[in-house]
Protein backbone atom coordinates (compact mmCIF):
# COMPACT_ATOMS: atom_id res chain seq x y z
CA UNK A 1 0.00 0.00 0.00
CA UNK A 2 1.04 3.34 -0.79
CA UNK A 3 -0.48 6.43 1.28
CA UNK A 4 -1.12 10.30 -0.59
CA UNK A 5 2.94 10.91 0.76
CA UNK A 6 4.91 8.28 -0.99
CA UNK A 7 5.31 5.82 2.09
CA UNK A 8 5.43 2.54 0.52
CA UNK A 9 5.04 -0.43 2.86
CA UNK A 10 7.91 -2.79 1.94
CA UNK A 11 8.20 -6.29 1.75
CA UNK A 12 10.30 -7.12 5.14
CA UNK A 13 7.50 -4.87 6.52
CA UNK A 14 4.74 -7.24 5.56
CA UNK A 15 6.95 -10.21 6.72
CA UNK A 16 6.49 -8.26 10.19
CA UNK A 17 3.22 -7.56 10.09
CA UNK A 18 1.84 -11.61 9.51
CA UNK A 19 4.28 -12.28 12.59
CA UNK A 20 2.27 -9.38 14.73
CA UNK A 21 -0.85 -10.89 13.41
CA UNK A 22 -0.26 -14.33 14.95
CA UNK A 23 1.21 -13.13 18.20
CA UNK A 24 -0.04 -9.54 18.53
CA UNK A 25 0.11 -8.08 20.90
CA UNK A 26 4.04 -7.53 20.41
CA UNK A 27 6.19 -4.36 21.54
CA UNK A 28 8.32 -2.54 19.64
CA UNK A 29 11.10 -4.30 21.27
CA UNK A 30 9.75 -7.58 19.57
CA UNK A 31 9.54 -5.94 15.92
CA UNK A 32 13.16 -4.66 16.60
CA UNK A 33 14.45 -8.16 17.30
CA UNK A 34 12.56 -9.84 14.54
CA UNK A 35 13.85 -7.63 11.69
CA UNK A 36 17.05 -7.35 13.32
CA UNK A 37 17.14 -3.00 13.08
CA UNK A 38 18.01 -0.47 15.46
CA UNK A 39 15.49 1.09 17.81
CA UNK A 40 14.54 3.84 15.85
CA UNK A 41 14.47 2.51 12.55
CA UNK A 42 12.32 -0.19 14.12
CA UNK A 43 10.22 2.54 15.73
CA UNK A 44 10.24 4.93 12.37
CA UNK A 45 8.73 1.75 10.42
CA UNK A 46 6.17 1.00 13.03
CA UNK A 47 5.06 4.81 12.94
CA UNK A 48 4.54 4.58 9.61
CA UNK A 49 2.63 1.17 9.82
CA UNK A 50 0.35 2.93 12.02
CA UNK A 51 0.02 6.38 9.50
CA UNK A 52 -1.16 4.09 7.14
CA UNK A 53 -4.15 2.43 9.27
CA UNK A 54 -2.42 -0.73 9.14
CA UNK A 55 -1.65 -1.17 13.11
CA UNK A 56 -3.51 0.22 16.36
CA UNK A 57 -0.48 1.18 19.23
CA UNK A 58 -1.67 0.86 22.46
CA UNK A 59 0.57 2.64 26.12
CA UNK A 60 -0.99 1.61 29.05
CA UNK A 61 1.59 3.51 30.70
CA UNK A 62 4.27 6.16 29.67
CA UNK A 63 6.86 3.88 31.27
CA UNK A 64 6.13 1.12 29.58
CA UNK A 65 6.58 -0.08 25.92
CA UNK A 66 4.01 0.37 23.68
CA UNK A 67 2.20 -2.78 22.48
CA UNK A 68 0.93 -2.83 18.94
CA UNK A 69 -2.36 -4.84 17.19
CA UNK A 70 -3.09 -5.69 13.68
CA UNK A 71 -5.82 -3.42 12.10
CA UNK A 72 -8.82 -3.98 9.95
CA UNK A 73 -7.50 -2.72 6.78
CA UNK A 74 -3.70 -4.84 7.20
CA UNK A 75 -5.93 -8.02 6.22
CA UNK A 76 -6.31 -6.99 2.46
CA UNK A 77 -2.62 -6.95 2.43
CA UNK A 78 -1.89 -9.93 4.40
CA UNK A 79 -4.46 -12.04 1.64
CA UNK A 80 -2.61 -10.62 -0.75
CA UNK A 81 0.90 -12.36 0.21
CA UNK A 82 -0.61 -15.24 2.18
CA UNK A 83 -3.31 -16.41 -0.13
CA UNK A 84 -5.65 -16.61 2.62
CA UNK A 85 -9.09 -15.17 3.56
CA UNK A 86 -8.81 -12.15 5.09
CA UNK A 87 -11.56 -13.02 7.65
CA UNK A 88 -8.32 -15.40 9.02
CA UNK A 89 -6.63 -12.60 10.27
CA UNK A 90 -7.24 -11.57 13.60
CA UNK A 91 -8.38 -7.73 14.75
CA UNK A 92 -8.10 -7.61 18.15
CA UNK A 93 -10.91 -4.93 19.94
CA UNK A 94 -8.16 -4.02 23.12
CA UNK A 95 -5.23 -6.25 24.89
CA UNK A 96 -7.13 -5.72 28.40
CA UNK A 97 -7.73 -9.24 28.77
CA UNK A 98 -4.44 -10.24 27.64
CA UNK A 99 -1.80 -11.56 30.55
CA UNK A 100 1.09 -9.11 29.25
CA UNK A 101 3.92 -10.25 31.03
CA UNK A 102 3.16 -14.02 30.53
CA UNK A 103 2.18 -13.48 27.06
CA UNK A 104 5.32 -10.97 26.17
CA UNK A 105 7.22 -13.63 27.96
CA UNK A 106 6.15 -16.46 24.68
CA UNK A 107 6.46 -13.48 22.14
CA UNK A 108 10.11 -13.06 23.31
CA UNK A 109 10.59 -17.36 23.03
CA UNK A 110 9.03 -16.77 19.66
CA UNK A 111 10.76 -14.06 18.31
CA UNK A 112 14.37 -15.62 19.38
CA UNK A 113 13.63 -18.70 17.63
CA UNK A 114 12.71 -17.45 14.58
CA UNK A 115 15.89 -15.67 14.29
CA UNK A 116 18.02 -18.29 15.50
CA UNK A 117 16.80 -20.41 12.89
CA UNK A 118 16.63 -17.59 10.23
CA UNK A 119 20.88 -17.54 10.75
CA UNK A 120 21.90 -21.04 11.71
CA UNK A 121 22.57 -23.30 9.22
CA UNK A 122 21.27 -26.64 10.95
CA UNK A 123 17.70 -25.70 11.65
CA UNK A 124 14.72 -24.01 10.36
CA UNK A 125 11.32 -22.90 11.59
CA UNK A 126 8.68 -24.81 9.45
CA UNK A 127 5.64 -23.76 12.17
CA UNK A 128 5.11 -21.88 15.60
CA UNK A 129 1.96 -21.42 17.24
CA UNK A 130 1.08 -19.57 20.08
CA UNK A 131 -1.46 -20.69 22.90
CA UNK A 132 -4.48 -18.97 21.96
CA UNK A 133 -4.19 -20.36 18.40
CA UNK A 134 -3.54 -24.17 19.30
CA UNK A 135 -6.26 -23.78 21.71
CA UNK A 136 -8.69 -22.38 18.55
CA UNK A 137 -7.46 -25.71 15.82
CA UNK A 138 -8.21 -28.08 19.01
CA UNK A 139 -11.86 -26.74 19.68
CA UNK A 140 -13.35 -28.65 22.21
CA UNK A 141 -10.67 -31.08 22.41
CA UNK A 142 -8.78 -28.31 24.38
CA UNK A 143 -10.86 -28.84 27.57
CA UNK A 144 -8.56 -30.90 29.51
CA UNK A 145 -5.54 -31.30 27.14
CA UNK A 146 -2.27 -30.59 27.65
CA UNK A 147 -2.28 -27.44 25.80
CA UNK A 148 1.64 -25.52 26.24
CA UNK A 149 1.95 -21.54 25.81
CA UNK A 150 3.55 -22.42 22.34
CA UNK A 151 4.97 -24.56 19.82
CA UNK A 152 8.19 -24.23 17.41
CA UNK A 153 8.70 -27.25 14.97
CA UNK A 154 11.91 -27.19 13.77
CA UNK A 155 13.30 -29.09 10.81
CA UNK A 156 17.08 -30.29 10.86
CA UNK A 157 18.54 -30.01 7.60
CA UNK A 158 19.37 -33.63 7.28
CA UNK A 159 15.53 -33.99 7.48
CA UNK A 160 14.85 -34.59 10.93
CA UNK A 161 11.69 -32.34 12.57
CA UNK A 162 11.75 -31.73 16.04
CA UNK A 163 8.12 -30.04 18.20
CA UNK A 164 9.36 -28.19 20.97
CA UNK A 165 6.44 -27.26 23.61
CA UNK A 166 7.40 -24.06 24.74
CA UNK A 167 6.27 -23.12 28.68
CA UNK A 168 6.26 -20.08 30.27
CA UNK A 169 7.10 -19.83 34.12
CA UNK A 170 6.61 -16.22 35.79
CA UNK A 171 7.08 -17.63 39.21
CA UNK A 172 2.98 -16.87 39.98
CA UNK A 173 2.50 -20.31 41.13
CA UNK A 174 3.76 -23.03 43.54
CA UNK A 175 6.34 -25.23 42.11
CA UNK A 176 4.27 -28.57 43.35
CA UNK A 177 1.17 -27.37 41.39
CA UNK A 178 3.76 -26.71 38.33
CA UNK A 179 4.76 -30.04 38.86
CA UNK A 180 1.11 -31.83 39.13
CA UNK A 181 -0.33 -29.41 36.29
CA UNK A 182 2.06 -29.37 33.46
CA UNK A 183 5.47 -31.73 34.45
CA UNK A 184 3.43 -34.79 35.27
CA UNK A 185 1.09 -33.95 32.72
CA UNK A 186 4.01 -34.01 30.05
CA UNK A 187 5.20 -37.11 31.63
CA UNK A 188 2.47 -38.90 30.99
CA UNK A 189 2.07 -38.01 27.17
CA UNK A 190 5.73 -38.96 26.71
CA UNK A 191 5.09 -42.77 28.76
CA UNK A 192 2.06 -42.64 26.35
CA UNK A 193 3.99 -42.64 23.41
CA UNK A 194 1.72 -39.68 22.25
CA UNK A 195 3.41 -37.05 19.09
CA UNK A 196 3.37 -33.08 19.51
CA UNK A 197 2.17 -31.36 16.39
CA UNK A 198 2.39 -35.01 14.96
CA UNK A 199 6.11 -35.46 15.94
CA UNK A 200 6.71 -38.22 17.82
CA UNK A 201 9.75 -36.54 18.87
CA UNK A 202 9.33 -33.48 21.18
CA UNK A 203 11.25 -31.61 23.78
CA UNK A 204 9.84 -29.10 26.39
CA UNK A 205 10.97 -25.98 26.96
CA UNK A 206 10.79 -23.48 30.29
CA UNK A 207 11.49 -20.00 30.91
CA UNK A 208 11.92 -18.94 34.52
CA UNK A 209 12.05 -14.87 35.27
CA UNK A 210 14.98 -16.26 37.67
CA UNK A 211 17.62 -18.72 38.44
CA UNK A 212 16.54 -19.44 41.22
CA UNK A 213 13.15 -20.28 39.88
CA UNK A 214 14.75 -22.66 37.71
CA UNK A 215 16.81 -24.41 40.03
CA UNK A 216 13.65 -25.06 42.00
CA UNK A 217 11.49 -25.97 38.90
CA UNK A 218 14.40 -28.80 38.13
CA UNK A 219 14.05 -29.90 41.59
CA UNK A 220 10.92 -30.49 40.98
CA UNK A 221 11.04 -32.39 37.70
CA UNK A 222 13.47 -34.70 39.14
CA UNK A 223 11.62 -35.17 42.13
CA UNK A 224 8.53 -36.40 39.88
CA UNK A 225 10.68 -38.98 38.03
CA UNK A 226 9.94 -37.34 34.75
CA UNK A 227 12.67 -38.67 32.05
CA UNK A 228 15.75 -37.08 31.47
CA UNK A 229 16.23 -34.84 28.88
CA UNK A 230 12.04 -34.24 28.39
CA UNK A 231 12.46 -31.08 30.52
CA UNK A 232 14.55 -27.93 29.50
CA UNK A 233 14.86 -25.24 31.95
CA UNK A 234 16.26 -21.59 31.20
CA UNK A 235 16.55 -18.29 33.24
CA UNK A 236 14.90 -15.67 30.29
CA UNK A 237 17.06 -13.05 30.78
CA UNK A 238 20.18 -15.28 29.91
CA UNK A 239 18.15 -15.97 26.09
CA UNK A 240 18.41 -14.08 23.33
CA UNK A 241 18.45 -15.01 19.64
CA UNK A 242 22.34 -15.61 19.88
CA UNK A 243 21.99 -17.91 22.75
CA UNK A 244 18.31 -19.76 22.33
CA UNK A 245 20.20 -22.65 20.07
CA UNK A 246 23.15 -23.07 22.49
CA UNK A 247 23.62 -24.73 25.82
CA UNK A 248 21.67 -21.77 27.86
CA UNK A 249 19.62 -24.39 28.75
CA UNK A 250 19.86 -26.65 31.72
CA UNK A 251 18.38 -29.94 32.14
CA UNK A 252 18.90 -32.40 35.13
CA UNK A 253 20.56 -35.65 34.28
CA UNK A 254 22.03 -39.02 36.23
CA UNK A 255 25.96 -39.40 36.58
CA UNK A 256 27.77 -42.45 36.37
CA UNK A 257 28.34 -41.58 40.37
CA UNK A 258 24.31 -41.71 41.07
CA UNK A 259 23.95 -38.35 41.34
CA UNK A 260 21.58 -36.05 39.85
CA UNK A 261 23.33 -32.69 38.31
CA UNK A 262 21.60 -29.37 36.33
CA UNK A 263 23.96 -29.18 33.38
CA UNK A 264 24.18 -27.29 30.43
CA UNK A 265 22.95 -28.68 27.29
CA UNK A 266 20.89 -27.70 24.38
CA UNK A 267 17.95 -28.95 23.50
CA UNK A 268 18.44 -28.71 20.02
CA UNK A 269 21.58 -31.09 19.68
CA UNK A 270 20.30 -33.26 16.16
CA UNK A 271 22.31 -35.85 17.54
CA UNK A 272 19.76 -37.01 20.40
CA UNK A 273 17.50 -39.55 19.45
CA UNK A 274 14.24 -39.95 21.68
CA UNK A 275 14.37 -39.06 25.37
CA UNK A 276 16.84 -41.10 27.92
CA UNK A 277 15.12 -43.81 29.83
CA UNK A 278 13.02 -43.44 32.85
CA UNK A 279 15.19 -42.45 36.32
CA UNK A 280 16.17 -46.17 37.82
CA UNK A 281 13.54 -45.74 40.25
CA UNK A 282 15.75 -47.99 42.53
CA UNK A 283 19.07 -45.65 42.52
CA UNK A 284 18.87 -43.42 45.34
CA UNK A 285 18.13 -40.38 44.20
CA UNK A 286 19.30 -36.80 45.54
CA UNK A 287 18.50 -33.46 44.40
CA UNK A 288 20.07 -31.87 41.28
CA UNK A 289 22.97 -29.77 42.09
CA UNK A 290 24.80 -27.32 39.96
CA UNK A 291 26.98 -28.59 36.96
CA UNK A 292 30.36 -27.32 38.67
CA UNK A 293 29.19 -28.17 42.78
CA UNK A 294 28.63 -31.51 44.57
CA UNK A 295 26.28 -29.49 47.22
CA UNK A 296 22.51 -29.25 46.62
CA UNK A 297 21.24 -26.34 44.44
CA UNK A 298 22.40 -22.79 45.05
CA UNK A 299 21.61 -19.79 42.69
CA UNK A 300 23.85 -19.21 40.32
CA UNK A 301 24.82 -16.62 36.99
CA UNK A 302 24.21 -18.19 33.95
CA UNK A 303 28.40 -12.78 14.13
CA UNK A 304 26.09 -11.27 12.82
CA UNK A 305 24.71 -12.58 9.65
CA UNK A 306 22.44 -9.90 7.53
CA UNK A 307 18.71 -10.57 7.90
CA UNK A 308 16.80 -12.31 4.63
CA UNK A 309 13.24 -11.91 4.08
CA UNK A 310 12.73 -14.67 2.11
CA UNK A 311 13.42 -17.00 4.89
CA UNK A 312 9.95 -15.61 6.80
CA UNK A 313 8.12 -15.83 3.26
CA UNK A 314 9.11 -19.44 3.72
CA UNK A 315 7.70 -19.71 6.97
CA UNK A 316 4.32 -21.23 8.39
CA UNK A 317 3.07 -19.07 10.84
CA UNK A 318 0.37 -21.54 11.22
Amino acid sequence: RKSPGGARVTPRELVALQFLARAQPITSRHYQDLLQVSGPIARRSLRKLKNLGLIHVHVRALHELSRYTLAAPARRHLARVTGQDPTSFRVMRGIGRVQLDHHEAAVDLLVWLTVACAKSRSWSLERALLEREIRAQLGTRARGAQVPDGIAVLVHREGHRRTYALEIDRSTENVSYVVATKVEGYAALHEAGRSIAGCPDWRVLCTAPTQRRVNRLAVGSWNADVPEGLWYFAHHEALSSATVLTNTWRTPRLTAEGRAKLVAESPFNPGMGGTAEWYNRCTPRTEPTNQNSNVPFTDCSMHSVAWTVHYFLKCTFM
